[in-house]
């Protein structure tokens, strides 16, 4: 059985607190590239950089790459059988980054739809209104007027005196009927004095 093959893919992220700088000029001598061609890998993509490598020298690369702070992730080579091809383009799929489908593309599957089966409405008692007809214009009825005969119409200024009060009339007289006012320098509060008594009726008595 042969031995399993993998591909090393850079996943274009640093790891925290990882000098960028540093890593870029690393990448840079170890591909003898210059470093504004190698700061591409750095941006958030994933990119392969070994094709069908053994499992030892796998794990060396990853170590290079661990301490210089650069992600990597390794993948089953496509080459070998037929299962690790599936496997390597499964794992391809996956990381591709996602795409938005074109507008109007189905979201289910024809199986997953749910068949609706159209109403059948009888309309055959309407009918269209001729152009420049009001909206339910045969359902409009006329009120009769009210009946005003009993109505009469005044003038405003006896409409004003006719909306005033009454004014009141007061007896004096009346009111104060048991009231009476007290001499000049009468003390206020003081007892007014007393009727002498009615002197007693004599007439039933006789001279002897």
């Amino acid at each position: 059985m042969a031995d399993p093959q993998f591909d090393l893919f850079l996943t274009g992220h640093l790891a925290v607190g990882s000098d960028r700088d540093r890593a870029v000029k690393q990448l840079s001598t170890l591909f003898k590239r210059p470093a504004e061609h190698v700061d591409k890998l750095l941006r958030g993509r994933s990119s392969r950089i070994r094709k069908a490598i053994s499992s030892a020298e796998l794990e060396r690369l990853q170590r290079g790459f661990d301490k210089l702070g650069i992600l990597t992730e390794s993948r089953p080579s496509a080459t070998g059988s037929e299962q690790r091809q599936a496997v390597a383009e499964h794992a391809s799929a996956a990381s591709e980054p996602l795409t938005l489908c074109p507008s109007g593309s189905p979201v289910l599957r024809e199986q997953e739809r749910q068949a609706f089966q159209r109403a059948n409405i009888d309309t055959s008692a309407l009918s269209l209104a001729a152009t420049g007809s009001r909206l339910q214009e045969h359902q409009v009825r006329s009120v009769e007027a009210p009946a005003t005969d009993h109505l009469s119409i005044v003038e405003l200024d006896d409409l004003a005196l006719s909306n005033k009060a009454p004014t009141p009339t007061l007896d004096l007289d009346e009111l104060c009927g048991a009231l009476s006012i007290a001499e000049v320098g009468s003390l206020l509060g003081a007892s007014s004095p007393k009727p002498a008594p009615a002197p007693p009726s004599t007439d039933h008595l006789k001279l002897g």
